[in-house]
């Protein structure tokens, strides 16, 4: 029993009825199912099978000198996706697994996370995170890693505003994708990690430097274009070519402050989300995608949900684009 886990309160999931029997009618909130992870649930035999996780902690923003507030973000999060239409088939199953929250560390809410995910994996379901701060991705990495077969080669790709590399002491919003680094050349694995929207405000030079000293890819915000959309795809098809599975996850900083608002570092100047949703779909072709993450929601921050809604949106097109592709 993990003391730090609760299970789904599913009083959370109401909205609007148009019909009560008629599936083209039903909204998630009518469709979606609870899973209490503290369980050995079975192995799901679905084509497709989704499982919402959220992280109700934002110490690690705190620890990085960010503005808190993202522990709010995963019921405000499931709160916007209680009236999306139904648009998959019933073959595609979505459930709620609840929420991590803090307890004694960022490290503790971490490593449930990771038994989290693991056990998600393992089982056959795709999880998919709601943060919380983006130091949710060290626990979801792990538990990807851990289920990996010798072979698999894995890559990290991070739609984010700043690389989130710094080198602390401890685990922050600020450190984890060094972390990660440090953990996988621990365990013998290549570091693969492209990050999609840097802004050249928002890092330091040193960063910069350290992205190129070890070999991180990214891709500038400023080049995140309608225009330049088929060389973006080219490095993103480039960076996969070698590699078996991805992990994906997105930071809500890297979207321009009109459109996520709610968040601890907003980006007059970041990406928009029609460009983002086309390289998101184009990710998902490679068929390579194992598990997707949404880091930094912060409710207290939002106007009028604003940035809850475009990670909403950002859900909702997974997994009906999943569904477009494989049902």
């Amino acid at each position: 029993m993990l003391k730090n886990y609760h299970p789904a309160n599913m009083e959370i999931w109401q909205g609007r009825i148009d019909d009560e029997n008629d599936y083209t009618s039903f909204r998630w909130h009518q469709y979606i199912k609870p899973l209490n992870l503290n369980a050995n649930i079975p192995h799901n035999t679905h084509v497709l099978a989704f499982v919402l996780i959220g992280y109700q902690v934002d110490e690690g923003i705190a620890l990085n000198k960010g503005r808190i507030g993202a522990k709010k973000g995963p019921d405000k999060v499931r709160e916007q996706l209680c009236n999306k239409p139904c648009s998959f088939s019933q073959q595609l199953k979505i459930y709620d697994a609840g929420n991590v929250t803090y307890l004694n560390s960022v490290e503790d809410a971490q490593n449930t996370l990771r038994l989290l995910v693991n056990k998600c994996i393992i089982k056959n379901y795709f999880p998919i995170v709601i943060g919380g701060g983006h130091d949710l991705s060290y626990g979801s990495m792990l538990g990807i890693v851990n289920s990996l077969q010798p072979q698999d080669q894995l890559g990290l790709i991070n739609f984010d505003a700043h690389f989130d590399f710094r080198k602390t002491a401890y685990s922050t919003s600020g450190s984890m994708f060094n972390q990660i680094r440090t953990y996988l050349l621990d365990k013998e694995r290549s570091f693969n990690y492209l990050t999609i929207g840097v802004q050249k405000s928002g890092n330091t030079v040193s960063l910069f430097n350290y992205a190129k000293e070890i070999n991180s890819q990214y891709i500038l915000a400023q080049d995140i274009d309608r225009n330049k959309i088929q060389i973006n795809k080219y490095v993103i098809d480039y960076f996969m070519k070698d590699l078996d599975k991805i992990y994906g996850c997105c930071c809500m900083d890297v979207f321009a402050s009109c459109y996520a608002p709610g968040v601890s570092s907003p980006q007059p100047m970041g990406i928009v989300p029609d460009v983002f949703l086309i390289i998101l779909k184009h990710l998902i072709e490679s068929n390579k995608l194992v598990a997707f993450d949404i880091a930094e929601v912060s409710p207290s921050l939002d106007d009028s949900q604003t940035t809850a809604s475009l990670a909403a949106l950002i859900i909702y097109t997974i997994i009906n684009y999943f569904g477009e592709l494989k049902l």
